[in-house]
């Protein structure tokens, strides 16, 4: 209950609004000598913060409560009772940042949030639409801190072309809320090149990763620069491999270049007696 002394018939709007964060009540009012059509709409003057809930009063402001239309009577004391909290929460996180980066064939999210309240995780949503979007991972979130911190996911071994990302913040409570969208642009490139076994004897066997469908061509050179083979061979979208006969190379150290969607990756090998 809180209690206090106006004048008479001025009518009263009290308001009081919890901070998770801080855990402190924030109190205000507003008076008139008309009655609030819509108490929402008062003007406020914000008088104290305090961590309990009972408020004991002072001179400069004797009244204290939820919104509130009262009439006093002549004896110019009105009492405030069974009082409920309008709640008005703090948003669970404070995004300053969330951005997408391509590197390759990865793309890097990153994203930084100023508090956060009862934040359990963080679930990363992937579309190639911005339209339809789909799970991709999840990263825990810190509970409840007032403290700057910095987050990171790597989207792996994504295609040539639009990517799209969001994220979705779901507290301890079951309760959601999603960032706004973010786009990066991938290339296409050739990636994750591999060649099996290295020292080899007659057959060589290339393993690639491609972003897009497409031609690739393949060169062989010595190690004083010669250019020995050069073939092109068709490459599709994910895993390509090929063999390559090695049975006529003399012995010693080679290199083989790919080319292909716009990139170049140049591997080592051995050929051996």
């Amino acid at each position: 209950m809180f209690a206090g002394d106006f004048s008479a018939g001025e009518y009263l709007a009290v308001y009081v609004q919890y901070n998770p964060v801080s855990d402190k009540w924030g109190m205000q009012y507003a008076a008139s000598t008309a009655s609030f059509p819509d108490s929402l709409t008062a003007v406020y003057t914000p008088v104290a913060n305090i961590t309990d809930i009972t408020y004991v009063s002072s001179p400069g402001f004797q009244f204290s409560g939820i919104l509130h239309n009262h009439l006093p009577g002549a004896i110019n004391q009105a009492f405030f009772d069974n009082i409920t909290s309008l709640q008005q929460w703090a948003l669970p996180i404070t995004l300053s940042n969330f951005d997408a980066n391509a590197e390759g064939n990865d793309v890097k999210l990153h994203w930084v949030t100023e508090s956060e309240i009862d934040n359990n995780y963080f679930t990363l949503e992937h579309s190639t639409d911005g339209l339809s979007f789909l799970p991709i991972g999840q990263v825990t979130g810190a509970g409840t801190s007032t403290a700057m911190l910095s987050y990171d996911f790597q989207h792996s071994d994504v295609t040539a072309g639009d990517h799209y990302y969001r994220l979705r913040q779901t507290d301890f409570d079951g309760q959601e809320s999603v960032s706004e969208i973010i786009h990066v642009y991938v290339t296409a490139t050739i990636s994750a090149t591999e060649l099996y076994p290295n020292p080899v004897k007659d057959q060589l066997q290339l393993r690639f990763i491609s972003s897009l469908s497409g031609d690739a061509t393949l060169t062989i050179t010595a190690i004083n620069g010669q250019e020995i083979a050069n073939s092109t061979v068709s490459s599709l979208e994910g895993i390509n491999t090929y063999n390559l006969n090695t049975a006529s190379l003399t012995p010693g150290i080679y290199f083989l270049r790919i080319n292909g969607n716009a990139s170049s990756n140049t591997l080592r090998f051995v050929v051996q007696e």
